[in-house]
């Protein structure tokens, strides 16, 4: 399945959450860009220490800030990674992170080439 552009970063519905604030909208971008790597290396660690409740847990919250900034993609796929933890199936969780560390590095250069 091909993503578009907006599949990976929605900029028109972020902005529109943003009531076009461009000053907010930045500021919020610049916070999720600067704590999602963190974010990737607490799951990975997680996820290899079998931690099923806090994979859970974290994907959860990336799945929301995801929806926040309109990074549809992401969302989906931290959804992926928060159902396959919470059923206890850690092989499916692990793809799961894989998809998930692939769509952040799309979005990151998505963000990266667009003018908010």
């Amino acid at each position: 399945m091909k993503s578009s552009s907006t599949d990976i970063f929605n900029f028109e519905e972020f902005m529109k959450r943003m009531m076009d604030d461009r000053e907010l909208a930045q500021i919020i971008i610049d916070k999720f860009r600067e704590d999602l790597p963190g974010k990737l290396v607490e799951l990975e660690k997680h996820i290899d220490g079998n931690d099923f409740r806090q994979v859970s847990s974290l994907a959860h919250l990336i799945k929301g800030e995801a929806a926040n900034i309109g990074a549809d993609l992401m969302n989906r796929s931290a959804y992926s990674l928060e159902l396959a933890a919470k059923s206890g199936n850690m092989e499916e969780a692990k793809n799961a992170f894989v998809c998930l560390h692939e769509n952040a590095r799309l979005l990151v250069k998505c963000l990266e080439e667009t003018s908010i």
